[in-house]
């Protein structure tokens, strides 16, 4: 090197970074280039210049995460065997491959460790405690850190996603019960955690378990695979003709008119994805129903069903409800296109901003088989006497009520229904039934309430006075007993378990799980 010309570059390429000393002796001579997976478009274009068509590029790019060698062994397959399927070309040929490069030299009891991390979204010492029992967890994160595909990150150790999703994809091929014993320990430790997770960490907890949940409509909602092309963002005036454009291409007029009534009283509930031109490529309607006018109401049949919905089942005080009126795309009507799946995301931050306190959505849609074909694993339901008929169309009200923990217990239900754990399930909220050695009992709707209020904080005592407020929704007045009524039918219910509800003497009451 001391003999090269002074404008000779050299360039040097490893799994590790340069070791401190080189920072201290080359100084700025020194230039460090992390790489990185190629971004969704970029990842895409190279498979298309491959000969892979667009949806198999699609594809791919979601399974690799841009990862440049994966693509590369993509594309091999592909057109090595143009027989094959997607799934059956990646996970036969990328894994195995990328497996080889990554994983070789692993010695056992850091590849034990490893396949046990790669099911996290971040490893954390509490995890990787309850993943692995027999493993001190310190010896674990010990393990995983000093691995060239993992770094640390402010909420846990991040595992390079291209390596992440092959571990996990092997396991899952060639070890499908320990796959799943280490995702459902996942759940119930992160379940534990969250019952005491202070406001701030709530958002770790949520992306921790929305990672566990492989439900397709779930995780492209909150994680897109694909690059965001649109751009979602408040309506503004001028937007007005293509809204109504939009609305007239997919609806009957009466409709449109019904349209036309939101925007004239609340353009503020209006958003749009715009296209890259920045022309409204779909749009939604979506507010509070708190701020919704009694007339507005009144003149929007599908709102009048939700608004009677509302003062017969009405969520307890504090707690928020939204509707979501119209959501349509100029490419697609009411199906899921990408300008559609833009404001699906945007919703779904809208879940995040309002917890803990969401507690309700309605929606609608013309054709609701196929709608709820997608959201009925989501808790999503039709209203009962919930049609309406606007302009010769029949409209179905739609609803999901997230329970008393808001979006964090959705959540936590939606993966443990995912993983069928079952086994000590207590609470059956689709039936609304207690569940005891097997035995189903049914419960009234403020029994179940209640029990799943203090189940979800199981150890913790509630107070009367949150019980009021986050259950019935009034304020303590003091001289209720209606808390105590409830209580005293559900001890009949529980039976020999009726210890498990406990009285906290001038407090309120605590639950522990039956043994």
């Amino acid at each position: 090197m001391p003999g090269l010309h002074d404008n000779t570059r050299l360039a040097l390429a490893d799994r590790e970074p340069p070791v401190a000393a080189w920072v201290s002796d080359f100084g700025d001579l020194l230039a460090m280039v992390p790489l990185a997976n190629l971004a969704a478009a970029d990842a895409g274009a190279l498979l298309r210049r491959e000969g892979l068509s667009g949806a198999d590029a699609a594809l791919f790019t979601r399974f690799t995460h841009g990862h440049p060698l994966a693509l590369r062994l993509a594309a091999s397959a592909r057109g090595a065997r143009p027989d094959l399927t997607v799934p059956d070309a990646a996970v036969a040929i990328v894994v195995t491959e990328l497996a080889r490069v990554y994983l070789s030299g692993l010695d056992q009891p850091t590849r034990a460790v490893l396949d046990a991390a790669c099911t996290l979204r971040r490893p954390t010492l509490s995890l990787l405690g309850a993943l692995l029992p027999d493993v001190p967890p310190h010896e674990a994160y010990d393990m995983l850190r000093p691995l060239p595909f993992v770094d640390f990150g402010p909420d846990g150790l991040v595992l390079h996603d291209t390596v992440r999703e092959v571990v996990a994809a092997l396991l899952r091929v060639n070890d499908p019960p320990a796959y799943r014993a280490h995702r459902i320990a996942a759940w119930r430790q992160l379940r534990r955690e969250l019952r005491t997770a202070p406001p701030a960490d709530l958002w770790r907890y949520t992306a921790d378990l929305l990672y566990l949940i492989e439900n397709p409509a779930v995780r492209e909602a909150f994680f897109p695979t694909a690059g965001q092309r649109y751009a979602v963002e408040p309506a503004r005036p001028a937007d007005e003709a293509q809204i109504t454009a939009i609305a007239r291409a997919h609806q009957p007029a009466g409709a449109v008119t019904v349209m036309q009534s939101w925007w004239d009283t609340m353009p503020s509930a209006f958003r749009v994805a715009r296209d890259s031109d920045g022309s409204p490529a779909a749009f939604q309607c979506l507010c509070e129903a708190t701020s919704v006018s009694a007339w507005l109401l009144a003149a929007d049949p599908v709102a009048a069903t939700w608004r009677e919905h509302l003062r017969a089942n009405p969520v307890p005080r504090g707690q928020q409800v939204l509707f979501l009126r119209h959501m349509l795309a100029a490419d697609g009507g009411e199906a899921t296109t990408s300008a559609h799946a833009a404001l699906i995301l945007d919703l779904k931050r809208r879940y995040l901003e309002m917890r803990p306190r969401l507690r309700r959505i309605y929606s609608l849609a013309a054709d609701p088989a196929t709608a709820l074909s997608q959201f009925a694993p989501l808790g999503f339901a039709r209203l009962r006497d919930g049609a309406a008929e606007i302009g010769g169309t029949t409209y179905h009200a739609l609803y999901n009520d997230f329970g008393p923990s808001s979006i964090d217990g959705w959540l936590t239900d939606l993966a443990a229904r995912e993983m069928l754990i079952d086994d000590d399930a207590l609470l059956d909220p689709d039936r609304r039934q207690l569940i005891l050695d097997g035995i189903r009992v049914d419960l009234t709707k403020l029994e179940f309430d209640v029990l799943q209020y203090l189940y979800e904080r199981e150890g913790r005592v509630a107070g009367r006075a949150a019980l009021l407020r986050d259950v019935w929704g009034y304020d303590w007045n003091g001289g209720s007993n209606v808390v105590e009524v409830v209580i005293s039918a559900l001890r009949r219910k529980l039976g020999d378990s009726a210890g498990s509800l406990q009285t906290v003497r001038g407090a309120g009451y605590r639950f522990t799980t039956p043994p």
